[in-house]
């Protein structure tokens, strides 16, 4: 699957995460962040906040930040890619609020 933006590959992992779909989740992103998402976030009841994806330089990718008020954790995906292969999320990184 191809996805157009940083944003739109974020949006689209975090909505697996919610769903609890992890084999949709891997169209967006790799093993290892898949299996870090789901083994430090358990509740759904709360949803998540998007806050938006800043781009950081051609080689880094763009961080897009995540709020998870349920347990006081906020998380960063890293999304690399461009326009003509689409974008994957490649990293997370998880931060007390």
């Amino acid at each position: 699957m191809r996805f157009g933006s940083p944003d739109a590959a974020a949006r689209y992992m975090a909505k697996a995460w919610l769903e609890n779909d992890r084999a949709r989740a891997r169209r967006a992103a790799s093993e290892t962040v898949v299996q870090a998402l789901w083994s430090r976030l358990g509740d759904r009841a709360d949803g998540l906040r998007f806050d938006g994806c800043t781009f950081r330089s051609m080689d880094w990718g763009s961080d897009c930040a995540f709020g998870y008020t349920t347990v006081g954790l906020g998380f960063t995906m890293r999304v690399k890619g461009g326009a003509s292969l689409g974008w994957q999320v490649v990293a997370i990184q998880f931060a007390q609020l």
